[in-house]
């Protein structure tokens, strides 16, 4: 995890940052461990504060320069796609790297740079959405679908409603307390599920070209 205040020294040439616990803890889930991905690194810019904050304050670590190949910044739709791949484009455009011309697209740079907006091809959402249409646990599904309408209210967003489905389903398993992170490791969602999986391809183009 990072903090503006603690920013971790660089200790891998492919950086990935993403949007907070949930991304952070399910990715890191996926690809601590195989060799693949030994190179990347992972952060959280939520705790920063924005992407654009988190590209500035990596440049000005030491080693950025001869040691980051790769950037990468993986968040949510929230109520727009568009506006918050603006958004990733202005982070690397402000800080003078390479800008993808679209998300899932690799810049060459050097650094090479991209970014993701989960959940891919949809124009509003969170990855609550993604880890929902990943196909697994159908039965518990429907019941988080039934619970949804006890607590759901009218000024409550699909977002929400998503979030709430994804920790009923968590709720229902094995390990009820466990976090979405938790979970991942658990093998309790279908990770090759494209919906999900868009997420480990996206770094391992960015890493490996």
């Amino acid at each position: 995890m990072t903090t503006e205040k603690g920013l971790r020294s660089i200790c891998k040439p492919v950086a990935v940052a993403v949007e907070g616990a949930d991304y952070f803890y399910s990715l890191l889930a996926q690809i601590d461990g195989p060799v693949e991905f030994a190179d990347v690194q992972l952060w959280d810019f939520a705790e920063i504060g924005s992407p654009e904050r988190f590209v500035q304050l990596l440049k000005s670590l030491a080693g950025f320069s001869t040691k980051i190949r790769a950037v990468g910044l993986i968040r949510d739709a929230e109520e727009s796609a568009e506006s918050k791949r603006s958004e990733l484009r202005r982070a690397f455009e402000r800080n003078g790297l390479a800008v993808p011309s679209q998300a899932g697209v690799i810049a060459a740079g050097p650094p090479a740079t991209g970014f993701l907006v989960m959940p891919v091809g949809k124009e509003s959402g969170c990855i609550e959405h993604a880890f929902l249409e990943s196909g697994a646990c159908a039965a518990s599904l429907e019941c988080a679908k039934a619970f949804l309408k006890c607590v759901d209210r009218s000024d409550r967003n699909d977002n929400w409603r998503a979030k709430v489905q994804v920790h009923a389903i968590i709720a229902a398993s094995d390990h009820p307390s466990a976090t979405l992170g938790q979970s991942v490791k658990q093998k309790l969602w279908n990770l090759s599920h494209p919906t999900l999986g868009v997420m480990l391809d996206f770094v391992r183009r960015l890493a490996w070209g």
